[in-house]
């Protein structure tokens, strides 16, 4: 749940280059269970992105630690090109740490993998890795093509130092009330290699629907509301509850 959050809670900020913060308060079937913090720049020549999750409500009575993720790179025509991608959590399960530095050619390179091992997973294929991108930088070049057309229809693959994902974005075809005519975007998680092989449900995929608007009058268009269904949490949703200039 975790990883899912943090990987679309990014915004589409303005063109020109701008730091913002943005906050969300994180529920399952209506309890408050997380808090997410983004702090992005995502105009200018190049992007920094980095989310801090930690549990708050009902989340802090049986959850202990933070995640952290950060993500630095620059901006080919409308292609995120990463620097390098930093990921530290320490959880029940202990700490971690991944760190992805890109090369020239924009092959990632594994720094650190803290643990080198950790549960049996789908093995990943051989070969060079050259465009694939970090979870952030994916999700940042999402944001940037909803910014810049309306649209939704992009997509990347992510390798994250462990797993390699799909993620293929489209707008809902289905209009909601609810909605207020903004853009509903859908993006497909779709698990490619490296998931857990002692979770049959890691390896199949997973649809995220984010509703994208304006919280105030100057701000940036942001995912305003995220939703993900789960198979064993009901409804996962993030709402956006500010957003500040840096």
């Amino acid at each position: 749940m975790r990883r899912l959050l943090a990987l679309l809670l990014l915004a589409a900020a303005p063109a020109q280059a701008e730091a913002w913060r943005a906050s969300y308060l994180v529920t399952v079937a209506g309890a408050t269970v997380m808090e997410a913090e983004v702090a992005f720049d995502l105009g200018g020549a190049g992007y920094r992105v980095e989310t801090r999750t930690r549990p708050r409500g009902l989340g802090s009575l049986v959850l202990r630690g933070e995640s952290v993720s950060v993500s630095e790179g620059r901006w080919q025509g409308a292609e995120a090109r990463p620097a390098y991608h930093e990921a530290r959590s320490h959880w029940r399960s202990g700490p971690r740490r991944t760190r992805l530095d890109y090369d020239a050619a924009g092959e990632p390179r594994v720094a650190v993998l803290e643990p080198a091992a950790d549960i049996p997973r789908a093995p990943l294929p051989a070969g060079p890795r050259a465009g694939t991108l970090d979870n952030l930088s994916a999700l940042a070049q999402l944001a940037r093509h909803v910014r810049d057309t309306g649209r939704c229809d992009t997509g990347a693959t992510a390798f994250d130092g462990r797993r390699l994902t799909r993620f293929e974005a489209t707008r809902d075809p289905v209009m909601q009330a609810a909605d207020g005519g903004l853009l509903r975007c859908v993006i497909e998680s779709r698990p490619l290699a490296g998931y857990a092989l002692d979770r049959p449900e890691s390896a199949q995929p997973t649809d995220i629907h984010a509703l994208f608007g304006v919280l105030r009058p100057g701000a940036p268009v942001l995912p305003v509301r995220v939703e993900i269904a789960a198979r064993w949490w009901g409804r996962i949703e993030a709402r956006l509850v500010s957003v500040t200039r840096e």
